[in-house]
């Protein structure tokens, strides 16, 4: 067994502090006023409206400001209380330490990364209560030791912290470079322009930009509505019932479209006779564009035809415009709060091709619209690449971060072991 070092001692989690559990309840029990109840969603930010309680709690039920929260099923962490009086839920554990609190939340943090990998269930995940109580740790049996501890942990978690929060912050201006790369690009400030260049497509029928209400086009451009510049049509619907597995064929969903690409590492079969199978599929050239989802979320194909599920539309450009520039619009398009327009549905929302034929496209002559598109691509290459090092900078910041907790809690951080 390996040597202590000097002042610290054996223990399990559950000696260092007492874990009671919250109580479970029922619907019948919520209010719209009271103590809130404070559920796992509560916790960790996925979830912020309560339900209240207006009945009478066990004090080991209510939790107060300052308190430790542990949830240990679903989504395993630990956390200080910072809201009102409330009431604790089920699967979350209130904690009394018996230790520096603030250690104890940090020993807490560190084990629950190990435990997680132990978790139990399948549906939900969740930490087996001997498990919890029996896990083995080592801490200062000085309370002078247990304080200088957590001052070292949290001097270099804020110089830790400083770092992520530039690393997030570029990556915030990140986002806000590909915005501006996308303005630029579909209001025509992007590369020069020509305005004695021809239009893409002669015979489409022009709007008004006011009519648009988005954006003026520079000169030598058109502004024309998607419909006009474009066939479109939904693919197949799957019916489960008429699934014979006489025609398989792999077929697109809406998960497998992402933006600007695909992701075909789980392609699904389906059922598609051969006189239906031009009706419902792409080719090389064609937009496919999301229906739902992230409506609007679309990518140009490259590869032999296949066929696309109901929840995708078939947007296949007439001679002179680029699938790919289209795309770029696209994007542009979603990001701005007028794509509300052609949108429909409040929970579920999607965009019907009626709505998506009328979207207004600042359409460039074709040549420039060869360019536009090398030209995003060449910068959102680079913003690509700084996306992947602030990643990697991050990813080293949580390793950093566990690194720390791994010392502070086997007496290396203050040079104990």
């Amino acid at each position: 067994m390996k040597e202590l070092p000097k002042g610290w001692e054996r223990a399990t989690v559950g000696q260092l502090g007492d874990y009671w559990n919250g109580r479970g309840f029922k619907k019948s029990e919520w209010r719209e006023s009271g103590r809130p109840i404070i559920r796992i969603q509560n916790l960790t930010g996925s979830g912020a409206s309560f339900n209240y309680f207006q009945g009478e709690a066990d004090d080991r039920h209510i939790a107060r400001h300052g308190d430790l929260l542990v949830s240990w099923a679903a989504t395993l962490g630990v956390y200080e209380w910072k809201g009102p009086e409330a009431v604790v839920n089920q699967h979350i554990f209130k904690v009394e330490s018996r230790i520096d609190k603030k250690l104890h939340r940090y020993l807490l943090d560190h084990i629950l990364k190990d435990l997680q990998a132990k978790t139990h269930g399948s549906g939900m995940v969740h930490i087996t209560r001997n498990r919890f109580d029996e896990t083995q740790v080592i801490v200062p049996s000085s309370n002078d030791e247990q304080q200088r501890i957590v001052e070292v942990i949290e001097e270099q978690f804020s110089r830790l912290d400083a770092g992520v929060e530039s690393l997030q912050r570029a990556k915030r201006n990140l986002t806000r470079l590909r915005a501006s790369l996308l303005s630029a690009a579909v209001e025509g400030r992007l590369i020069p322009s020509d305005a004695t260049s021809p239009p893409a497509v002669e015979e489409a029928t022009q709007i008004a930009s006011d009519e648009a209400g988005v954006v003026v086009v520079p000169a030598g451009w058109s502004l024309v509505r998607l419909g006009s510049i474009a066939s479109m049509s939904l693919g197949k619907m799957l019916d489960h019932k008429r699934q014979t597995g006489a025609h398989p064929v792999r077929y697109l969903r809406n998960v497998n479209v992402r933006w600007f690409g695909f992701d075909l590492s789980d392609l699904a079969l389906m059922d598609v006779a051969p006189s239906e199978f031009e009706r419902v599929s792409v080719q090389s050239g064609d937009l496919v564009v999301c229906e739902g989802g992230e409506p609007g979320r679309c990518a140009v194909w490259r590869g032999d035809p296949v066929a696309i599920q109901k929840a995708l539309h078939r947007v296949r450009p007439v001679e002179g415009v680029l699938a790919e520039y289209l795309a770029i619009v696209l994007r542009w398009w979603v990001d701005r709060t007028e794509m509300e327009r052609f949108i429909t549905g409040t929970t579920i929302k999607h965009v019907p091709k009626e709505k998506l034929r009328l979207l207004p496209i600042p359409l460039p002559p074709a040549d420039e619209q060869g360019r536009i598109v090398a030209e995003v691509e060449r910068q959102f290459s680079i913003l690509d690449a700084m996306a992947k090092t602030i990643d990697a900078g991050l990813q080293r910041a949580g390793a950093l971060r566990r690194s720390i907790l791994s010392q502070a809690f086997s007496g290396r951080l203050t040079g104990a072991a």
